[in-house]
């Protein structure tokens, strides 16, 4: 999934970033605003999906400010287009609609994945986003 959005091997495979996202997983696992759903296939995980609602300023269209995140969506290219990614993405949706208060939910997509969304209803936004990266490779002390 992040090598299809461009992430390069090296930063895919860095055990930082890993121990990082299993440490968010442990602790948001029981969180009420967070949902996993996964696909095994023989007690294997093969297809994910997660959901996170998550909280911003409140706004004319949004006075809650809550706002859902479709994330992490990744099928093993052997199971692609056997229908268990899409069943990730339909239940995380079911639990944004029937288990939440969001009223809109966002998500970032590859190309290739679009469809999956779009079938959903997901559409391109009338103000697309922006992204600056900053950043943060720790300079050498001996630097000067």
């Amino acid at each position: 999934m992040y090598a299809a959005m461009g992430a390069s091997p090296e930063r895919v495979s860095d055990a930082a970033w890993q121990a990082n996202a299993l440490r968010w997983l442990q602790v948001n696992l029981g969180n009420r605003d967070v949902h996993v759903a996964v696909a095994d296939v023989n007690g294997s995980t093969v297809a994910t999906a997660m959901g996170e609602v998550v909280e911003r300023a409140p706004s004319p269209d949004n006075p809650t400010g809550r706002v859902g995140l479709l994330l992490n969506v990744a099928t093993f290219p052997q199971y692609r287009m056997t229908g268990l990614g899409q069943a990730c993405v339909d239940a995380v949706m079911e639990w944004f609609r029937e288990s939440t208060d969001v009223t809109s939910v966002e998500v970032f997509a590859t190309t290739g994945g679009r469809r999956r969304y779009e079938a959903h209803g997901f559409a391109e936004h009338a103000l697309p986003s922006l992204r600056l990266a900053i950043d943060r490779t720790p300079v050498p002390a001996d630097a000067d």
